[in-house]
């Protein structure tokens, strides 16, 4: 017999897909010329950059005592950043032959300037 390289986990008591944690920033300004408005852009892109937001999800993550699995984050070009953090309520642990009862969240944090 062949062992399937995949098996299926079993989930109780909970939906894991529905869970979720968002954030959204939004600094408004008004810029008199278009060089301050510049000024203003890439002074916010540095201020929240990708380092910067998982910093900010990070500490939001110790806060509610959730544990981190994975991490995605990327700067955009000319400009933004973007995160996504994996959360679980509970330390991560390798499955079980019969499944595992770990809950997980996701996070998420985008800027871009509009």
């Amino acid at each position: 017999m062949v062992k399937d390289p995949n098996p299926k986990i079993s989930v109780h008591g909970f939906n894991n897909l529905t869970k979720s944690l968002s954030f959204n920033i939004f600094d408004i300004a008004y810029a008199k010329t278009e060089q301050h408005r510049k000024e203003y852009i890439e002074y916010i892109d540095e201020l929240y950059n990708a380092e910067r937001l998982t910093e900010i999800l990070t500490n939001v993550t110790r806060i509610i005592g959730a544990n981190i699995l994975n991490i995605a984050r990327q700067d955009y070009d000319p400009q933004g950043a973007s995160v996504t953090m994996l959360i679980a309520e509970h330390e991560s642990r390798p499955p079980t032959a019969t499944g595992t009862k770990r809950r997980r969240g996701r996070c998420r944090i985008r800027w871009s300037p509009t």
